[in-house]
């Protein structure tokens, strides 16, 4: 039986493949062979690597949890779709791989941490008004994302985009239920870096025997990726509540009930911009996601190392070490 740790693993890699794979729907054409197997494995593997780094590193604020989704970014666009991650660099390590999958990624994070969590009705409330707005973006850039990567016409992918949210839906919600149920448990089941970083490994042999890569853009990526780490590492602390702590502890039943919301609204917000026309300028919507999306991939990075170097100034002049 597969113990808890495994099952949240499995949870948290469907939420993910849900983000990047369907809502950003990031199709050029058909995949190859290795693509697909990158997919397959990388998903699991990224899901692995997330929940062992921030378990190592105490990953305790958003702070944390945006250089974890840029970890995820970062290695989504260089090692599962670089056909359109890496399609016209430098441009695209910052819209599509530093913004749109590291975005999503944050989104996907959250959410899985909402799914698990005792929440109050207002923060409810709020995460629904919240999901049912990035459904509209998202509806929108479902609509019109296949012609910018030229993915081909609408009716080709419809049914196989229908097909895969059900079953990440699918995934989730097994995830959610065999999650948290406590006679899953196996205490000597913990994941380490070891094994995802492994499997991450492989398929970047893989990718380079297929030269998907460019030298420039491993050496530039793989250098975005150790900051974020970087960044993760510095915030560690020994001692205090993370946000791992509560994985699991919410009721089976009320973790199925949060999805059914969160999807209704996400799905009514997205049913509601998938039919909205495109305009000129500010007025077309697939132009302020995309400014949303090169804007995130250009400030998270330097934000974040901003604030968390601020606040180590704070700490080490209340020391009076400076």
């Amino acid at each position: 039986m597969m113990s808890r740790r495994l099952w949240t693993t499995v949870f948290l890699a469907a939420m993910l493949a849900f983000g990047s794979e369907i809502l950003l729907w990031p199709h050029a054409g058909g995949r190859s062979v290795i693509g697909w197997i990158s997919t397959v494995i990388g998903y699991p593997a990224l899901a692995g690597l997330l929940l062992a780094l921030a378990e190592r590193f105490r990953m305790r604020d958003l702070f944390g949890l945006m250089a974890l989704a840029g970890v995820y970014g970062v290695l989504n666009g260089l090692l599962i779709t670089p056909d359109t991650a890496l399609a016209d660099i430098p441009r695209t390590w910052f819209t599509r791989m530093m913004g749109a999958h590291a975005f999503v990624g944050l989104l996907m994070l959250g959410l899985f941490l909402t799914l698990q969590y005792p929440w109050s009705r207002t923060k409810i409330i709020a995460l629904g008004v919240i999901t049912a707005l990035l459904g509209v973006a998202f509806g929108v850039w479902g609509r019109w994302a296949p012609e910018l990567y030229g993915a081909g016409g609408e009716v080709e992918r419809l049914p196989l985009q229908l097909v895969s949210m059900g079953v990440c839906l699918l995934i989730v919600l097994t995830g959610t239920v065999m999650a948290s149920r406590p006679q899953t448990y196996a205490p000597n089941s913990r994941l380490s870096v070891f094994a995802p970083a492994l499997a991450l490994f492989g398929i970047l042999i893989m990718r380079l025997l297929e030269g998907t890569l460019d030298s420039l853009s491993l050496v530039v990526t793989g250098t975005f990726a150790l900051l974020a780490v970087g960044v993760l590492y510095y915030q560690k602390r020994q001692k205090g509540p993370t946000l791992l702590d509560g994985l699991n502890t919410l009721p089976a039943d009320q973790s199925i009930y949060y999805l059914g919301m969160y999807a209704t609204f996400l799905y009514g917000g997205g049913y509601a911009g998938y039919f909205l026309e495109r305009g000129t300028g500010s007025g077309d919507p697939v132009y302020v996601i995309g400014v949303i999306f090169l804007a995130y991939g250009i400030v998270w990075l330097p934000a974040v190392a901003v604030v968390l170097g601020a606040r180590a100034f704070i700490r080490l002049s209340r020391q009076g070490r400076l």
